[in-house]
């Protein structure tokens, strides 16, 4: 599983998306990326979306209603699901799509087939 729900009140009608803070990178992915560790921590540093699963969380705790937050666990680098998969999605263009293709600096981040 990549995401974590974390549950709100059952009345509530707001859930905090929280997609990119991970860094968690598999070991089944890293093995096929183009990157060096260094590189590759680079990149994750540049794309992470860094701290926002904490915010997220501190303001479900301040908020009246409790909200649901729901988490992406992996890395935006190995599956960004705010990203269309196909041909809809303008970021494709530049190796950025659902799944990257390329680092933010556009070096190959992988080869796709």
């Amino acid at each position: 599983m990549n995401w974590i729900l974390i549950p709100g009140e059952s009345l509530s009608p707001v859930i905090i998306h929280v997609p990119h803070a991970s860094t968690n990178t598999p070991d089944h992915i890293v093995r096929h990326l183009l990157l060096s560790a260094q590189e590759l921590q680079r990149d994750l540093d540049l794309i992470t979306d860094g701290l926002t699963d904490q915010l997220a969380r501190l303001a479900s705790r301040k908020a009246k209603v409790t909200p649901w937050i729901l988490e992406n666990t992996i890395s935006r680098l190995v599956f960004d699901p705010e990203r269309f998969p196909d041909e809809t999605e303008v970021t494709n263009q530049v190796g950025m799509g659902a799944v990257c293709s390329k680092t933010g600096d556009q070096k190959p981040l992988r080869n796709i087939s």
